[in-house]
């Protein structure tokens, strides 16, 4: 499995066996994704529904720069 996040032109040359591609997509139940509002609305469902009081986000994206803009914009959905 990879370590770390490829950037970009790396990942458009990886190829997967099929059992990589199976796990890929049993997990792709737990990802939030979407608009801030509506990666809003999907905390906000999965925190109701495990009767959590806080809920943790990690973002998949290669750069920086790409990281910080998506929690200050997912920030920006909660009115923080």
């Amino acid at each position: 499995y990879l370590q770390g996040i490829p950037d970009p032109q790396s990942l458009r040359l990886l190829s997967f066996s099929s059992a990589q591609e199976a796990y890929l997509e049993s997990i792709s139940a737990r990802q939030v994704v979407g608009t801030p509002q509506q990666v809003r609305e999907q905390l906000e469902d999965r925190v109701r529904f495990f009767g959590a009081d806080e809920a943790m986000i990690t973002v998949m994206a290669y750069s920086l720069e790409d990281r910080i803009h998506c929690f200050k914009s997912i920030a920006r959905a909660f009115g923080l």
